[in-house]
């Protein structure tokens, strides 16, 4: 089983376990420093349920692509973009358009800046 140590120790304080410390092959250290009580029921279960996986660096890298694909406006300066909108946004079709692009690069630094807000992409 694959144990993310990070995780799983937010998991067991999550839980009201008292503990020490736990790492990477599962193992959960006991207030006194010595003892392994990762086979205490409460404890086993918490490790039974651990999910390994980090959804916020998921969120991150996932962000970021979705900016880098943002057709030119990923690399135009504040400039180019107002010229853009200028020369190029004559309807309400074309305004839907730059309107869904800004849309994007705001959540991307939204989940970029903000990655553990209450609310946010929900982990699966």
């Amino acid at each position: 089983m694959t144990i993310n140590s990070t995780k799983l120790n937010q998991e067991l304080k999550d839980a009201g376990i008292i503990f020490v410390s736990c790492n990477s092959n599962g193992v959960v250290i006991d207030i006194d420093g010595t003892t392994e009580i990762q086979d205490q029921p409460a404890v086993a279960a918490v490790i039974t349920d651990h999910d390994p996986t980090d959804y916020v660096q998921q969120r991150r890298d996932s962000a970021r692509i979705d900016f880098e694909n943002l057709p030119d406006w990923a690399s135009w300066t504040a400039d180019e973009v107002e010229t853009h909108i200028t020369d190029n946004v004559n309807s309400l079709a074309e305004a839907k358009v730059v309107l869904i692009k800004m849309g994007r690069a705001i959540i991307y630094f939204r989940n970029h800046v903000y990655p553990d807000m209450p609310g946010l992409n929900p982990d699966p």
